[in-house]
């Protein structure tokens, strides 16, 4: 089969969150292919974080459903849905107390990975990082943080990957590099979801881009969504979709 004849890695249909009375996220549908870079846009609270908890299997949905790399999304948060997917929080956090080196391995062994250490080798190699694995996690700065929970979420291999603002607070030459390595992670077969407040970042990284605000208010290609170099840009179109929403 080619990759265009393949299902989605992801295939969300009508996912719903509620939170007692409180509507988080209602009937959004979307697919994500492998290779394919999706950016989820939207104004703080608009359900960008829960809906990425909902795939990682971190979090049941209400109702709808779907799949993801296979796995049925259900009421019931599913063990084998969180070994599929590498998620990347916001505020990811750390041992603080213990290197990189270690923090990693004990992930690795937490998934179950075959050779751990060598995965573990493998993956701070990738990210630049083998100079600094026997740093202590507290020491290090916030973009080598971010490039370690990177490191993180790649360590079971995962065919999704979920990413909750990756380059948030970065100098602008670290949010480059984890533009770049994104980049590649879907070149090599990932399928990607990035939710970010960077505009300029999801239109130079997503194939499509989806605004959000409890519901999909909108999902297609920057052109599709009516960009127009010069003339309509991506911040117009998402604020005619969230001001008044």
């Amino acid at each position: 089969m080619t990759a265009a004849a393949l299902p989605p890695l992801i295939d969300a249909r009508g996912l719903t969150r509620r939170f007692g009375t409180r509507v988080a996220v209602e009937d959004v549908t979307f697919t994500v292919a492998a290779g394919e870079i999706v950016a989820l846009l939207g104004p703080n609270g608009a359900g960008k974080t829960t809906t990425l908890r909902m795939l990682a299997g971190l979090l049941a949905p209400t109702s709808g459903g779907g799949s993801v790399a296979g796995v049925p999304l259900t009421a019931t948060p599913d063990a084998e849905l969180r070994a599929r997917v590498g998620l990347l929080t916001e505020t990811p956090g750390s041992w603080d107390r213990l290197t990189v080196w270690t923090n990693l391995l004990t992930y690795a062994r937490l998934y179950g990975v075959a050779d751990a250490p060598g995965r573990v080798r493998a993956v701070l190699d990738r990210l630049a990082l083998a100079d600094r694995a026997g740093d202590v996690a507290a020491v290090l700065s916030k973009g080598l943080r971010q490039r370690v929970a990177l490191a993180r979420a790649l360590l079971h291999a995962p065919p999704v990957l979920l990413l909750d603002e990756p380059t948030s607070g970065l100098d602008p030459a670290a949010a480059r590099d984890v533009r770049r390595l994104i980049a590649e992670l879907a070149r090599d077969g990932a399928a990607v979801i990035v939710c970010t407040h960077n505009l300029a970042e999801a239109e130079a990284l997503a194939g499509r881009i989806g605004i959000l605000q409890t519901r999909l208010r909108a999902f297609d290609t920057a052109q599709g969504l009516g960009v127009r170099p010069g003339q309509v840009t991506l911040e117009d179109v998402y604020l005619a979709h969230t001001e008044d929403a």
